[in-house]
């Protein structure tokens, strides 16, 4: 989940990658955001190679998903990194498995050329709506139990933002922005739940979101990791009944 690149020396290198599986990141100018801290890999994400592949899934989804909502609020730089992130070579093992499911390598790299040339909306909203289109695909092909994913997302929450907050402030904006789009993650899988408890956890997540201030901007007060660690406690004695 490394955002230390800038978006042209990533694209640049992608294209290598591309060629290799058809046979991150860009810090907002905020002088409260450290960007000089080293990124910190999540304990969960430490062997991919023995994550099911619907975990492996949604832990591609979640950054994805981050960078569709960075997009959405006019940070097309933010949101670059994020969207690069499943076909990167340095998170391949999240691939393994995923393009005999379906992984549409092409609709990511189209999407970031197209942020990287800074395309108007018009084009650019089509490939990020196939590629949206194509992880909902994969995560209805995956299938995998949504207790024991939104679980798992649950905990890498509470890792990334622990990682990105330290005395009161964001240090590390990439995993900030990873933590909320695990959320959004979260949120989609809470639509299979059970009827028992969908409604109660859908609701909770629905609030959880809002724990970030200003969605996956960096703001100057984040919330602490003790409120967002309790919130999501809740929610996982919600799911554990």
């Amino acid at each position: 989940m490394t955002h230390s690149r800038k978006p042209t020396q990533i694209l640049a290198h992608l294209f290598c990658i591309c060629l290799f599986v058809s046979g991150c990141d860009n810090q907002p100018k905020d002088e409260k955001v450290n960007t000089e801290r080293p990124h910190q890999k999540s304990e969960l994400a430490n062997d991919m190679s023995t994550l099911e592949l619907p975990l492996r899934l949604a832990f591609m989804s979640g950054h994805v998903q981050a960078g569709l909502a960075l997009y959405k609020l006019g940070e097309m730089e933010m949101a670059a990194p994020h969207l690069l992130h499943p076909i990167s070579e340095m998170h391949k093992a999240e691939r393994v498995g995923l393009q005999k499911l379906g992984l549409d390598v092409v609709s990511f790299v189209a999407v970031s050329a197209a942020l990287e040339a800074r395309r108007a909306s018009f084009e650019i909203e089509p490939l990020l709506s196939q590629a949206d289109s194509n992880l909902q695909m994969l995560a209805d092909r995956a299938g995998g139990d949504p207790v024991k994913i939104i679980m798992f997302l649950l905990e890498l929450i509470i890792q990334e933002y622990s990682i990105a907050i330290t005395d009161g402030r964001i240090v590390d904006i990439g995993e900030y922005q990873d933590a909320y789009g695990f959320h959004l993650v979260a949120m989609m899988h809470a639509k299979k739940l059970p009827e028992e408890i969908r409604s109660k956890v859908t609701k909770s997540l629905s609030g959880l979101g809002s724990l970030w201030m200003d969605g996956p901007k960096p703001v100057t007060n984040p919330t602490s990791k003790d409120l967002m660690t309790a919130s999501i406690n809740s929610i996982m004695d919600l799911l554990d009944q």
